[in-house]
């Protein structure tokens, strides 16, 4: 099989359909350090857990924390 038949994801279009969207929660995040803690992440910890219809959610570092979390969780 030639890799070149397998078309890449085109990422340059959906950013640029949501720069501007993008760019001003990123500028609320740099001003008020809202990517550690803070209402941002308690928002979206709220608002994941409903659309999950669960009670709980907890924010993570990456994919590899929430994995060894879970793994830990489980015993």
């Amino acid at each position: 099989m030639n890799t070149s038949e397998i078309p890449f994801v085109d990422l340059v279009t959906v950013h640029r359909e949501l720069r501007e969207d993008l760019r001003s929660v990123f500028d609320v995040a740099l001003d008020t350090a809202g990517f550690v803690g803070g209402p941002m992440v308690q928002n979206f910890e709220r608002e994941f857990a409903q659309f999950c219809e669960s009670r709980f959610c907890v924010g993570m570092a990456n994919g590899t924390d929430a994995l060894r979390l879970a793994l830990m969780a489980a015993g």
